[in-house]
């Protein structure tokens, strides 16, 4: 991952917790966690979002470019969820994340090495959206985030 990105990605974050900052006196350790992992969340959906198109167009310098990205945001997702039952409103996350810590860090580890392995091997042919959306993401989705009304 080039270091533009990773800067892009602190910066953002720096400044979405700093705008919850300025909004409210003195955020919670729960509101801050929250933050953080919503954004990231967004991030990854961002850039996962990216992959087909980067496989329609060709370009797999691109599509491995991403899918490492994705690989190492993937490796940040259970830093927010420290704080046990952290659902605070307009959360989508679900009780079974912190009954069965390990099944979630599991499945956030296989995330990673999906989207790692895409970027390793850059052969764009093994990736299928479904596929990865379906067994990847929503691996965890299913048991772990309840659905948006």
């Amino acid at each position: 991952m080039n270091k533009f990105f990773k800067v892009l990605l602190t910066s953002m974050m720096a400044l979405t917790l700093a705008g919850g900052l300025v909004a409210q006196d003195t955020p919670s350790a729960e509101e801050k966690e929250y933050v953080y992992r919503d954004s990231l969340f967004n991030v990854i959906a961002f850039k996962a979002g990216q992959l087909p198109a980067a496989k329609a167009q060709g370009d797999q310098a691109g599509f491995q470019e991403i899918a490492g990205e994705i690989a190492y945001l993937a490796g940040m997702i259970t830093d927010g969820f420290q704080i046990e039952n952290n659902i605070p409103e307009n959360s989508l996350a679900l009780p079974a994340i912190w009954e069965d810590f390990d099944d979630f860090t599991e499945k956030a580890h296989n995330l990673q090495n999906a989207a790692q392995a895409l970027a390793d091997s850059g052969n764009m042919d093994d990736y299928d959206p479904r596929g990865f959306g379906g067994e990847s993401c929503g691996g965890c989705h299913r048991d772990h985030k309840a659905r948006a009304n």
